[in-house]
């Protein structure tokens, strides 16, 4: 136990709840427009909607537009990102007190555990097949049978694998959303867990910028994309169409997102060492002293 859970929490809360509600009053604002403002209120269902980020749909404000494709549905999803924090402190003990093989198996029990929570709370089984995938490349990177394995993943070997991997993936997939296609992308996790960095790409400069933003991108994406496409669509499109809309449109997601990092992410996560000191005082001071001198 010791992890600054305080911390923590303090910050990941203030890295995704910020900008998560700017773009859900962006999208409140353009649903009231494309509605004529015939509605002068948010249903209820929506305002709970808001507040749970959106775990069981994606709210109609206003009556005025799609608010799915403006999300792609990815706000709800942070509902299962928060679920998973929730069991962070389970998956510590666990690693904490027990062997390699009865780590897993105590992992795993978790994670069963959580299913059936997460079934009740409308969470979808797929975010936890990613939670297990993630345990088994934890166990794999840590494990000392597996430790031949890593310098070969970290070498040009693991580089051509994910390359194989990528062009399965671009060939047989057209969405994440499959189980199979899940398992490669895990593969590919796992490679990179290994310290495979694709001959420098992914320490480069750049690439980290990329990965520094990327809550932002991954937030936007359904803003930006869908607001080009429907907008520019007036014929039909043609690959050639698509890839003059695709290519600027993420290229503006892009500076949209450093932009939203710097404005409103980088200044909240600096502020949370100091709201995190600010909690704990408080559960300093709610503390019987007895319970203080024991831990």
């Amino acid at each position: 136990m010791r992890e600054d859970w305080v911390q923590f929490y303090t910050a990941r809360i203030l890295r995704l709840m910020p900008l998560f509600y700017v773009l859900v009053l962006l999208i409140m604002l353009l649903s009231a427009i494309s509605s004529g403002f015939r509605t002068a209120f948010i249903p209820p269902g929506a305002l709970v909607a808001i507040v749970t980020m959106f775990p069981r749909g994606v709210p109609d404000f206003f009556h005025g537009t799609n608010v799915f494709f403006y999300t792609v549905g990815m706000t709800w999803s942070l509902s299962n990102e928060l679920f998973f924090y929730l069991l962070l402190p389970a998956l510590f003990l666990a690693k904490s007190h027990t062997r390699s093989l009865g780590r897993g198996t105590a992992m795993l029990i978790v994670g069963v555990l959580a299913w059936r929570f997460g079934v009740f709370m409308g969470l979808n089984w797929m975010f936890l097949r990613s939670l297990f995938i993630g345990v088994l490349c934890y166990e794999i990177c840590h494990a000392r049978a597996f430790a031949w394995l890593r310098p070969v993943l970290a070498g040009p070997v693991g580089t051509l694998l994910i390359g194989i991997v990528l062009l399965i993936i671009v060939r047989d997939y057209d969405s994440a959303f499959y189980s199979r296609a899940e398992l490669l992308y895990g593969a590919m996790f796992l490679i990179v867990a290994c310290g495979n960095t694709g001959f420098g790409l992914l320490t480069h400069r750049a690439t980290r910028k990329l990965g520094e933003i990327s809550y932002g991108v991954y937030l936007l994406q359904g803003f930006a994309l869908f607001t080009v496409f429907h907008h520019a669509h007036r014929t039909p499109a043609t690959p050639l169409h698509h890839w003059v809309l695709a290519i600027p449109a993420v290229l503006g997601l892009i500076a949209v997102s450093a932009a939203t990092f710097r404005w409103i992410e980088r200044p909240c996560i600096d502020r949370s060492r100091a709201v995190a000191a600010s909690i704990t005082r408080l559960i300093t001071v709610f503390t019987p002293h007895r319970l203080r001198q024991s831990s």
